[in-house]
């Protein structure tokens, strides 16, 4: 893929407040699958929230190499596509965007299972300040990702 040009904030300010955005995310588990990992998000929508990997689909790009380079950039993770399961499609639709309130963050994500392996050292980027690994069942986990798991635990 060619690298695509990267839009201002000024300019995806604009996009959001009128359509919604096309993202990848990653629904990580542990080699058990019994727990997700979840990064602690800096940014709106969801600030402070642990919640799924992911974000932009950047224009000419796969879906499955986003999420190869989500995990690159936003975990440090060497992922390969090879063994990314497909979960499915969600309509994700926020009050806040990453410039405050006006007009929300509506999002169609894409997302993907992976089972990561247990040597793997996690590097985070400045989007998140923390991670976890958490319970697939646990009842706190925001319900989008509780969709993301049910969906992908019905394919592997």
């Amino acid at each position: 893929m060619k690298d695509c040009e990267w839009i201002s904030n000024d300019e995806y300010s604009e996009i959001i407040k009128k359509i919604p955005i096309c993202c990848v995310d990653i629904v990580l588990l542990n080699e058990t699958k019994t727990k997700i990992l979840l990064g602690k998000r800096n940014n709106e929508p969801l600030k402070g929230e642990y919640f799924s990997i992911g974000g932009r689909l950047q224009k000419n790009e796969q879906l499955k190499d986003c999420a190869v380079r989500k995990a690159r950039e936003e975990l440090g993770l060497k992922i390969s596509s090879r063994f990314l399961t497909e979960g499915g499609v969600i309509n994700e639709i926020y009050p806040n965007s990453p410039f405050g309130e006006d007009g929300g963050y509506h999002a169609i994500t894409v997302y993907f299972g992976y089972i990561v392996p247990p040597e793997s050292k996690i590097i985070l980027d400045s989007q998140h300040s923390d991670f976890k690994w958490v319970e697939i069942d646990d009842p706190t986990l925001h319900p989008y990702v509780k969709e993301r798991i049910n969906k992908i635990f019905a394919k592997i």
